[in-house]
């Protein structure tokens, strides 16, 4: 296929709203008891692991090109793990890592924050 503008690849917010419709049509009738929540989201997340993982690079990637394309040369993309510690002399365990993305104007939002003691 040559013609890019036409490849349409899935978004994690597509697949997100579909694995939503999913897990409420395999509980309809049953408690929404946490138990229950717990188990068919389990379940519907693991069954579609792949494909999740999947749309999360092809996003992760798309957006590191975008930040090529506007001359930040890869340096800076738009997606970034930063080490708190490390890079910013902030006070937080040595080995946290932030998951951030770039606001366009010097400054990045934190995403998500972990240490490698909640990750293992």
């Amino acid at each position: 296929m040559t013609d890019l503008s036409g490849w349409e690849l899935p978004r994690t917010q597509a697949l997100e709203d579909q694995l939503l419709e999913e897990l409420v049509t395999k509980t309809r009738g049953r408690a929404p008891t946490p138990e229950v929540l717990r188990e068919e989201l389990y379940g519907v997340f693991l069954s579609h692991l792949r494909e999740i993982a999947g749309a999360a690079v092809d996003e992760t990637i798309e957006y590191w090109l975008k930040g090529l394309a506007e001359g930040f040369n890869g340096t800076y993309p738009e997606l970034c793990v930063e080490f708190s510690y490390l890079q910013h002399d902030e006070c937080v365990d040595a080995l946290t890592i932030d998951y951030c993305v770039d606001n366009q104007d010097g400054t990045r939002t934190r995403l998500h924050c972990t240490n490698v003691r909640t990750a293992m």
